[in-house]
């Protein structure tokens, strides 16, 4: 669990916050997630990140997210693509705010969730129509792999790309399959790409058809870390 991973090394007051986190208000979920974020940045120090992991309940380990947040540290201009809408997409916003950020989401419900929250946000639906049950077949069908995007979308050399979307278990699920490959065709020269939950078999596979072992960076448990 998350939380019991950090709670015996918390103070008091900060332990009884935890346990009454879920009844705050989102906004003021929110605030106190760029405030934690902006103290990392300015200071370093995990503490922060250990804490809006918290606040927000992602999975990615606080090593994987100061991985991931350090790349928009050596980027100026950065254009980040996300594939998945979630808990740590204000994360994202937040990290990338001097450049640009746009988010493909393939579950209705979800996506129509947080462009009710957040109109402002350059968010996209996008139909994957695969089934994970396939994949095989469709680890021989590249050219049918990339995903019906917007124009301007393909078009845009992306500096960052995070793969932590669609859903990725289930034989009915739509899987990875597009994100990955599709990831494999976006990215900007010497840009990186970020893959998630890669102890599954179908992210393995992908990664390694499309993203290539020769172009992996680092491996940090379930997180792999590609060069463009």
């Amino acid at each position: 669990m998350i939380l019991n991973e950090i709670k015996k090394r918390l103070p008091l007051g900060f332990k009884i916050w935890i346990k009454t986190r879920k009844f705050l208000p989102q906004a003021l979920k929110d605030k106190l997630l760029v405030r934690w974020f902006l103290l990392w940045e300015k200071t370093g120090k995990l503490k922060y990140l250990k804490r809006l992991r918290i606040i927000i309940g992602i999975q990615l380990t606080v090593k994987q997210l100061e991985a991931i947040l350090t790349q928009f540290k050596q980027k100026t201009d950065c254009k980040l693509l996300v594939f998945g809408l979630g808990n740590d997409s204000l994360l994202w916003l937040t990290a990338n705010r001097a450049g640009q950020t746009v988010f493909l989401e393939g579950h209705q419900a979800w996506f129509n969730e947080f462009k009710s929250r957040h109109p402002e946000w350059l968010a996209y639906r996008v139909s994957y129509e695969t089934k994970l049950r396939d994949w095989k077949t469709w680890l021989n069908q590249p050219d049918k792999l990339t995903l019906d995007l917007k124009p301007e979308i393909h078009q845009t050399p992306w500096d960052i790309i995070l793969v932590d979307g669609p859903i990725g278990y289930g034989d009915d699920a739509p899987g990875r399959m597009k994100s990955i490959y599709t990831a494999s065709q976006l990215i900007n020269q010497g840009g990186d790409i970020f893959v998630h939950d890669c102890e599954r078999e179908v992210e393995q596979v992908y990664c390694d058809t499309f993203l290539l072992p020769k172009n992996l960076v680092k491996e940090m448990t379930n997180l792999r870390h590609y060069r463009g």
